[in-house]
């Protein structure tokens, strides 16, 4: 790469470091640290005594005097496949018409210790597409940056028939459709790897928008911020105390909520004992990409993403268009908000008269949903109930039945105390959803559970109408598993247990409300 830096280094070095290429310079402004990585070939690295190490960091902290140095050293092995690989990535991530476009046989890769010569060849129309504007550019800059050696890349046209070359024409017409929501994806640049469960060292493919995963996928790539990160330990039932090379008796099992502002989806992983913090070093709102598989969770029965590496990424938000979104209503119509008014609960904050610095400038509506079936898919909402909490004080509340397609079974009216003469009257949910979007306005949304029940319900009925709960999240479960440790479990209503939370009606929306407001306000204090 020539860059100054990179002439100065060999003039300081004498040109004894050939075996290292700069990779990249980045300087972290909060711990005023240069992080300067250089690639060494695999077999190289072995070779690399420390005293070699350490002149280079001498040298480097010579060229930036004044600066803290850090010298990392990317290690990379090329052979025919792997660099195809690299190939198939880089035209994943930047060009999905050629990318669905190349074979095994477009490709003439020959791989030595000084150079890497890759020959793509393609018919006339894809071969023209590629010899214009700077692609081939950014895959050589793409390639120098993950292996040492020097990059030769060319492109020769395969003449084809007229009439071939006609139907290619029309090929490339029919895959710039833009209406089919299952090639929706969000271009992202993809940096170092944060973690991975086995050997994954790049992304199958680009990731999709999470709004759009409707069921199971085995291959799901899904970007965005993450938050609500929480671990906790869990019983190995394969530990074998006579077998000295056995997992431990408890390992780690990391949740977190992956937002990429189409939606949101609750994120498991299962790590080793090393991996853990590399893991829980990922800040709330940082930007990654993650690669796993999406199934039916068994502890809730909603989509969970269970991730087996994550990536650190810039994310283009303008490549994410949601059409048909629907503005806020400009008044409600239906559901109109009422004043709070105490239900006999003794808030903490009253009775302390001090507010957690966790509310102050904040905005959180609390909510809890009823509904006809414990698995989403079937799930009819029969009852919406909410708080809106401004700087921890209860300002009004947001409740209605709503009357489901179909019928309440004796079971969920055992469970909630409500049935179908209750409902005859009550509004639709398409008349309900609206009036709940501008209750929920410019707020953090916060549920027991949220993640796994009440969020991804409420998801559905926002896609078919077209409305995007883009809020932050909260969800009270992940909260309590970090700070209610002491805890024997950690549903709602153990926690309104111990702590002595007026919890009367469970299974009802609002009384579940009012409970996870005060199941805040102690999770607060722990904070």
């Amino acid at each position: 790469m020539p860059t100054k830096f990179v002439e100065e280094f060999k003039n300081a070095s004498g040109n004894r470091f050939d075996m290292l290429r700069f990779a990249s310079a980045v300087y972290n402004k909060t711990i005023r640290v240069l992080d300067i990585k250089f690639i060494i070939d695999a077999f190289d690295i072995r070779q690399f005594a420390d005293e070699e190490r350490a002149e280079v960091q001498k040298i480097c902290e010579s060229l930036f005097g004044g600066v803290k140095v850090n010298v990392i050293y990317q290690k990379s092995y090329a052979d025919e496949n792997v660099v195809k690989n690299k190939v198939i990535e880089f035209f994943n991530k930047n060009n999905q018409m050629i990318f669905r476009r190349l074979k095994d046989e477009n490709l003439n890769i020959s791989v030595d210790n000084q150079e890497i010569t890759i020959k793509i060849t393609f018919e006339t129309p894809t071969y023209m597409m590629l010899k214009s504007g700077d692609l081939l550019e950014k895959l050589i800059e793409f390639l120098e940056h993950n292996f040492n050696q020097e990059i030769t890349v060319d492109i020769e046209e395969k003449v084809v028939d007229l009439k071939q070359i006609m139907r290619e024409d029309d090929m490339l017409i029919e895959t710039t459709i833009k209406d089919d929501t299952a090639a929706r994806i969000v271009k992202i640049e993809t940096g170092n790897k944060i973690y991975s469960r086995g050997k994954i060292e790049g992304l199958p493919h680009l990731p999709g928008y999470i709004i759009d995963i409707k069921s199971a996928n085995d291959n799901a790539v899904l970007c965005g911020k993450v938050f609500a990160m929480s671990k906790v330990m869990y019983k190995n039932k394969k530990f074998d105390p006579e077998n000295p090379s056995a997992e431990p008796e408890r390992l780690p099992l990391i949740r977190f909520l992956l937002d990429d502002t189409t939606s949101k989806i609750s994120c498991v992983c299962f790590p080793r004992l090393e991996d853990v913090e590399k893991i829980e070093s990922i800040v709330d709102g940082a930007q990654v990409v993650c690669v796993g598989k999406v199934g039916i969770s068994t502890y809730d029965n909603a989509l969970s993403f269970t991730v087996s590496a994550i990536f650190d990424c810039t994310i283009d938000y303008s490549s994410i268009h949601l059409t048909s979104l629907k503005p806020v209503p400009k008044k409600y119509s239906t559901v109109f908000p009422q004043p709070y008014i105490e239900m006999g609960q003794k808030s903490l904050l009253d009775a302390e008269k001090t507010i957690p610095d966790f509310f102050k400038g904040k905005t959180f509506v609390v909510y809890d949903l009823e509904a006809t079936d414990k698995f989403i898919s079937s799930a009819e909402i029969i009852e919406i109930a909410a708080c809106k909490v401004v700087d921890g004080i209860e300002t009004e509340t947001f409740q209605t039945l709503v009357k489901p397609e179909g019928s309440i079974s004796p079971e969920i009216t055992a469970l909630t105390h409500i049935d179908n003469l209750m409902v005859a009257d009550a509004p639709t949910i398409d008349k309900v959803l609206p009036d709940f979007f501008k209750f929920t306005r410019d707020s953090i949304l916060v549920g027991h559970n949220i993640s796994g029940y009440d969020y991804p319900l409420i998801k559905i009925y926002a896609d078919k109408y077209g409305y995007n709960f883009d809020n932050e999240l909260k969800d009270t479960l992940l909260l309590a598993r970090q700070y209610l440790t002491e805890l024997p479990n950690f549903r709602l209503e153990t926690i309104s247990k111990v702590f002595g939370i007026s919890h009367e009606n469970a299974h009802r929306a609002l009384s579940d409300v009012m409970a996870t407001c005060e199941a805040l306000k102690i999770i607060a204090r722990r904070m």
